[in-house]
């Protein structure tokens, strides 16, 4: 212990526990002062990984951490928050820490601790062109992450996977094209020391290659990796440059022409090129984590990438006309587990908003994701989808938890599964602490994705005080998708929160002018929001037709208590799917110590940690 006398480790404990960052981080504190208890009493047997996942995490006797990464995932969360710890506190008597392959605490007396000498390089063998392109690789990639730790030593090096330009006389050659890119994405996402801007920002870029300014500036990317394809007959010619956008520089270029025609064998090679130059940077093998599920067909891929196109638009609308291309391609492929994972996903949110039963959605949501883990045990697209499908549908707020955490293990670099772990466990359960720092890290991720910034923009407002953040995630949003009714009447509720009445007002009339309302009026919520608690109550009284989680969310604001409860109940009696974001609803905030809302808490399972 370096000397360190215990009652300053364990009051440095005690002030690590008390920060913002760890008050509310789920079992993140728990494993902390279980690690340093056992430490200091000398008890090192207890630190293992399957003691502490029946310890510290309650999984039964006989926990087996092969099958449940609980442990491994709370671990690396647990570093991240020390270091953000201390990065906020620099000059605390004692620095506790928790080094990497293992589970025993250090302790170091406070001020800066010197990093450690990076690990040596590994030259590995492998095919001849992978090794060929990789020599030229490694040159730009080492350049990269200087780039990366110059410009900003508190973050990692973000790369930006452009759109692989079609250069083919064939534009049906584009999903190809794109299908390269994702495939890159992908790959790269699996780097804890990396960070890959997503696919669903990175397509908002497409063309745009020479905006380096643009590109670092809006996605504070180092470097940005673009490229072309182009096939011909038989041939297929695919080009591929890293440009440092600081220096406008090409940092490596490569043209490859591979001897196979094979679509997917040439998607894992070049993304096995690039990532085994950076092996030494990842937390498991490459070649476990790069294989591709592949489609039995280039028709099937082809489906499922249109499929993904729409469901990025997030209307509904989109979310049908994905679901109905991820069909076309399970047809085409039966065995084919990403399209199963994404129309999963996608049942679920149509049941979420009422536009398919819950019940009858919420169980082919979660039979679609289980097939397609099924098929592919290592899908973290799979795990995020049940997730998903458990907490709308199921109120399985606990299983929800272990499968989204399951996909943020497989692939740490994922935007979707990061964004699951908040909509199916954090945001339900109020850890809003943790929710607003994944959401943050999701939005530079995929800083230009609508529904990244929508669901960060709910996130924040409702913290009190968190509103700007709010508003400033709603915009971002609204430039990508201007019209989505949802999106303009949270801005206006944000507003409201802010105390900036008249352009609340504004907002929810821009809503209804959305919904073609003619003869538009503000709604009881509205009314509530606006602070006019008479008409609130009138609307609310008048408006029968509204759901009952709309009526009780304006008794709860203008404080009539007994009648909002009256409505959560009634809400219950019908399964609404708001239900489960009461604990952390805002608007319900005024009923938190009822006993009759703690109960009915306790009855859709929001009352565990």
């Amino acid at each position: 212990m370096n000397n360190l006398d215990e009652g300053a480790i364990r009051a440095q404990l005690d002030r690590i526990l008390a920060s913002p960052g760890f008050r509310d981080a789920g079992r993140i504190g728990p494993l902390l002062a279980f690690l340093v208890d056992k430490t200091l009493a000398g008890d090192l047997a207890s630190l293992k990984e399957s003691v502490l996942g029946v310890e510290v995490f309650q999984r039964a006797a006989g926990y087996d951490p092969r099958t449940d990464p609980i442990v491994r995932v709370d671990a690396r969360r647990l570093r991240a928050r020390l270091d953000e710890f201390y990065n906020a506190n620099p000059g605390e008597p004692v620095r506790i820490s928790l080094p990497k392959g293992g589970y025993q605490p250090a302790f170091h007396p406070g001020g800066p601790v010197a990093a450690p000498e990076p690990p040596a390089r590994i030259r590995l063998n492998g095919p001849t062109v992978v090794f060929l392109f990789l020599t030229v690789v490694s040159f730009g990639v080492m350049g990269l992450l200087y780039l990366g730790q110059r410009a900003k030593k508190a973050e990692k090096p973000a790369i930006a996977v452009l759109p692989f330009r079609n250069l083919s006389a064939d534009q049906d050659n584009q999903y190809f094209s794109d299908g390269l890119t994702i495939e890159l994405i992908d790959a790269l996402s699996h780097i804890e020391n990396l960070r890959v801007i997503s696919w669903n920002t990175a397509n908002l870029y497409r063309g745009k290659a020479g905006n380096l300014a643009e590109l670092r500036d809006q996605l504070n990317a180092a470097a940005v990796l673009d490229g072309s394809v182009r096939k011909q007959g038989d041939r297929i010619r695919v080009t591929a440059q890293l440009v440092d956008t600081a220096r406008g520089n090409v940092m490596w270029s490569q043209t490859w022409e591979p001897e196979s025609t094979d679509v997917f064998k040439i998607q894992e090679a070049l993304a096995k090129s690039i990532v085994y130059a950076l092996r030494v940077q990842m937390s498991a093998d490459p070649s476990l984590m790069l294989i591709p599920q592949r489609a039995a067909n280039l028709d099937a891929y082809n489906d499922y990438l249109r499929a993904r196109y729409h469901r990025n638009a997030m209307s509904f609308d989109g979310l049908t006309k994905s679901s109905e291309y991820a069909r076309k391609a399970i047809a085409e492929d039966p065995a084919y587990s990403p399209a199963y994972s994404l129309l999963a996903w996608n049942t679920a949110m149509l049941g979420y908003y009422r536009r398919l039963p819950l019940r009858e959605a919420a169980a082919e949501s979660r039979r679609l994701a289980e097939k397609a883990i099924e098929l592919d045990p290592r899908s973290a697209e799979g795990h995020a989808a049940l997730g998903t499908a458990l907490a709308i549908g199921e109120w399985k707020f606990a299983e929800a938890r272990q499968h989204t955490l399951r996909a943020i293990d497989l692939n740490p670099g994922s935007t979707d599964a990061r964004v699951a772990y908040v909509l199916a466990y954090l945001l339900p359960l109020a850890h809003l602490d943790e929710a607003e720092m994944e959401m943050d890290r999701a939005t530079k991720d995929d800083p230009l994705s609508f529904w990244t910034n929508f669901l960060a923009g709910y996130v924040a407002q409702q913290t009190p005080g968190h509103e700007a953040k709010a508003i400033a995630y709603y915009d971002k949003a609204i430039e990508v998708y201007p019209n989505f009714k949802d999106l303009v009447w949270d801005r206006g509720m944000a507003l409201a929160f802010a105390g900036r009445k008249k352009e609340a007002l504004a907002a929810f009339r821009a809503c209804g002018n959305l919904n073609q309302e003619t003869d538009w009026s503000p709604g009881p919520v509205e009314y509530a929001l606006l602070g006019d608690k008479e008409k609130a109550i009138a609307e609310a009284r008048r408006q029968t037709w509204l759901s009952p989680i709309e009526r009780a969310r304006a008794y709860a604001l203008v404080g009539v208590n007994n009648l909002a409860l009256d409505e959560l109940e009634a809400a219950f009696a019908k399964t609404e799917p708001q239900l489960m974001f009461i604990k952390v609803d805002r608007r319900l905030r005024g009923l938190r110590g009822e006993p009759r809302f703690q109960a009915l808490l306790e009855k859709i399972g929001l009352t565990s940690r």
